[in-house]
């Protein structure tokens, strides 16, 4: 009994994986950014980087991951359908009210680029400081 159990479970997982390796992970859509000064897409944040060092700016975008309480602060993760794999999002680190995964948002904060928090945590841009509208 205990090895029709395993060849099932092995089956499944498998089966799953194969699945993911097929369709990959889900794609996010473009969001079409609301023209407002001081919006950029996420390309343009990771393009013009140490020109908007220090600056306040808003990107609209897709809330694609929420960490909570890591560092003492909630890090908000946002795609908007630009950039390239390694840059194709933008993380928002806030101690406001943060918004749901899966929300449309304008995250809006100051712009750091090359911050490295240790144990190869290392972002080119983050942002601080930031806050979320509808």
């Amino acid at each position: 009994m205990r090895a029709k159990t395993f060849i099932s479970t092995v089956t499944a997982v498998l089966v799953l994986t194969a699945s993911y390796a097929i369709a990959g992970p889900a794609a996010v859509s473009p969001v079409s950014a609301p023209e407002a000064a001081g919006t950029y897409t996420v390309a343009e944040i990771y393009s013009r980087k140490s020109e908007l060092k220090g600056h306040l700016v808003k990107v609209h975008g897709n809330v694609v991951k929420v960490s909570e309480n890591i560092m003492g602060k909630t890090w908000v993760h946002i795609k908007d359908g630009t950039g390239s794999e390694g840059s194709n999002k933008v993380v928002f680190r806030t101690q406001k009210e943060s918004p749901a995964v899966g929300s449309v948002v304008t995250a809006h904060g100051t712009l750091e680029i090359d911050k490295d928090f240790g144990a190869g945590y290392f972002y080119p841009v983050i942002v601080e400081d930031s806050t979320f509208s509808k």
